[in-house]
């Protein structure tokens, strides 16, 4: 059963070809590492790491790497929840292409210039219009400007997007949107061997540890 349950590869949102670790949300659990599930919903395909919710940009198999942006930056800079990206550090590791910026809310005023490059924007915070400022690289929290702002965020974004944005002028969203790199850290080495011998790749909650499902298994 468990091997007609799962499929070797899968498509989710625009994506195809999608395999072991990954597993979607209509799968049985044991189809995929449960720390990799991925929501499939119409052309948009997402994934929680610690309870929060990443849109998928590229996933690059070959190296192990997502390009992922954090979804609720992808529909409104304001969030709900002021809370830094945290990875699974047991999953998922950052990649020499990230760099951090800053997201600095609830501002009083800006009395000058300040560098390296910033760009503001309001929030509604507390009822009321706060003036805020996306800043990359990130500045350090010891920073004065950084000190003087209620809210201070770390957020990873692409090193090449901050060139841009210093550079060549880039908006903030534009940056936030072309997302950050993670590699997975899940060693493809035992999925890869099942698929050979014509087995599908699963997870063995029990255990812990990766399975694979053989076609002659009752």
């Amino acid at each position: 059963e468990a091997y007609s349950n799962c499929s070797a590869s899968f498509s989710c949102g625009n994506f195809t070809g999608i395999g072991y670790p990954f597993w979607r949300n209509d799968q049985p659990d044991y189809c995929g590492h449960p720390g990799i599930k991925l929501d499939c919903q119409g052309e948009r395909a997402t994934i929680d790491i610690n309870s929060q919710k990443y849109d998928i940009i590229e996933i690059y198999h070959d190296t192990q790497i997502l390009k992922i942006a954090k979804a609720d930056f992808m529909l409104n800079i304001c969030p709900v929840s002021f809370i830094n990206s945290i990875l699974e550090f047991n999953l998922f590791e950052y990649t020499f292409s990230d760099q951090n910026a800053s997201l600095l809310y609830n501002y009083d005023h800006l009395t000058e210039d300040h560098q390296p490059r910033l760009q503001e924007f309001t929030c509604p915070i507390n009822n009321w219009s706060s003036n805020c400022y996306f800043t990359a690289p990130a500045i350090s929290s010891n920073d004065e400007f950084s000190s003087r702002c209620k809210i201070s965020l770390l957020i990873p974004v692409l090193a090449f997007a901050v060139e841009r944005f210093t550079i060549y002028l880039w908006n903030f969203d534009q940056v936030i949107k072309e997302g950050f790199e993670v590699k997975w850290i899940i060693d493809q080495g035992p999925c890869n061997d099942c698929l050979i011998s014509s087995g599908k790749c699963g997870y063995n909650r029990t255990i812990n540890d990766f399975t694979c499902f053989c076609p002659y298994q009752p």
